[in-house]
Parts: structure tokens; C-alpha cells; sequence
């Protein structure tokens, strides 16, 4: 028999100086900061499993560049990400540009990007982490992108899209609970999936995943030492 073999993550590191570092090869990105559910996620091959949100992603061959700034702790990241299925020919015109900026504001982190690829809905996107009382983390991202993937094929007229996100989290020590919660608009969704037809239905399974508009996912966990 073949062995069945599947690479997660093969690249290189390297730096120029001390405030440029670059990647290459096939990793996972951490982009967005939703813990279930993350729309501003638009590198990775692989999505969030609600149900095991803990799990690693699939990444995306990609060249990563990241610029740090002296005496902040402001980021500068921009992405080159191949599409190794295009066509001989067309592999440099269908490569996707992404860059995002990541700062600090008190105690809030915001980072600010976008994504562009050939005839692809281009998108910017929002993030941000965040404490409440200083202890309880919360966090949102938005996704504004310019039509959807079946617009961009059939040349039809495009609609701005709206994704968005957010959650909290509440750890207590004593006794050891753990409870996280995060709500997802998901604007490329049906209102009613269950009126849709299957034809639709499986269209935007495969294309985005997520079939509706309104998601909640909630975890709560109690252990004893």
C-alpha cells in the first residue's frame, strides 16, 4: 500500500536586520482573533471547527513579511500567496496580495488589512482584542468585502457584503471555570437556510461554508483539581 502523506507546515525563516523577518513555504496565519468562528481568517486554507475550535488550521503556501517598529509594538505584515492551480501562464496574474497593521491603542489592540486577488471579491478587515475590568478578553472583526464569489464569476453586479464578530471569554480560578461565548453575522448567508433550494443551499456550503446569516457558539466548562 502508499502511505497516505499530508504536509500541515514546511518553511523557512529568515531576517534582514532586526526589524524585517520573512516566511516561506506552507504555514498557517493567525489573522483574525475570533476563537469559533473567524471571518477576517481570508489566508488559511483550512477553517475554525466550532465544535473543536482548539484545532490547528490548514495554512497556505504564502511569503510573509513582517516590519516591526522600534520602540512600539506596531506590526506591519504583507502577504504574497501563490495559486499553484492556475493555469501555466496565469500563475503570476492570480497570486493574492494581503497586508495588514496591527497597533496598540491603551490597552486595545486593532489591527487594520485587506486582500486583493484577480477577479476574487477584494476585502478589508477589522480586528480587535481588548479586556474588560481587566480581566475578562473581548474581541470583534469585521469583514467589508465588494461582491460574492458567484458575482465575481458571472460578471454580475456587485453588492457590498458585511461579516462580523464578536465574543467574550471569563476564566475563574477558584473554582476553575472556564466560559466563552461569540456571536457571528455572517452577511454572505441566507436568512432562512431551510426555505433556500438544494442547488443553493450546497453553493454556499462549498464556497463559504457557512449557510445562514446568525450564529452563536458557546462553551462552559467546570473541573476540580
Amino acid at each position: 500500500t502508499i502511505p497516505q502523506v499530508k504536509v500541515v507546515e514546511l518553511f523557512t525563516d529568515f531576517n534582514i536586520g532586526e526589524y524585517s523577518y520573512f516566511r516561506f513555504g506552507k504555514h498557517s496565519v493567525k489573522w483574525g482573533v475570533g476563537y469559533f468562528f473567524s471571518p477576517a481568517d481570508v489566508i488559511n486554507i483550512g477553517k475554525i471547527d466550532p465544535e473543536e475550535p482548539e484545532k490547528d488550521v490548514e495554512g497556505a503556501i504564502s511569503l510573509r513579511s513582517m516590519f516591526t517598529f522600534s520602540g512600539t509594538q506596531n506590526c506591519l505584515y504583507l502577504y504574497l500567496i501563490p495559486d499553484l492551480n492556475s493555469e501555466k501562464g496565469y500563475l503570476a496574474k492570480n497570486v493574492a496580495f494581503a497586508g495588514k497593521y496591527d497597533f496598540l491603542v491603551g490597552n486595545t489592540e486593532i489591527g487594520i488589512g485587506g486582500w486583493y486577488k484577480n477577479n476574487r471579491p477584494p476585502k478589508m478587515i477589522g480586528t480587535f482584542t481588548s479586556t474588560l475590568f481587566d480581566d475578562i478578553p473581548v474581541y470583534g472583526e469585521v469583514v467589508l468585502a465588494y461582491g460574492l464569489e458567484e458575482q465575481w464569476l458571472k460578471e454580475a453586479e456587485k453588492d457590498f457584503i458585511f461579516q462580523g464578530t464578536t465574543g467574550v471569554s471569563y476564566t475563574c480560578k477558584e473554582p476553575k471555570i472556564n466560559l466563552a461565548m461569540q456571536y457571528f453575522f455572517n452577511g454572505i448567508g441566507a436568512k432562512n437556510p431551510s426555505e433556500i433550494d438544494d442547488i443553493t443551499f450546497n453553493e454556499k456550503s462549498l464556497l463559504y461554508n457557512k449557510v445562514g446569516q446568525h450564529y452563536l457558539a458557546v462553551a462552559f466548562s467546570k473541573s476540580e483539581v
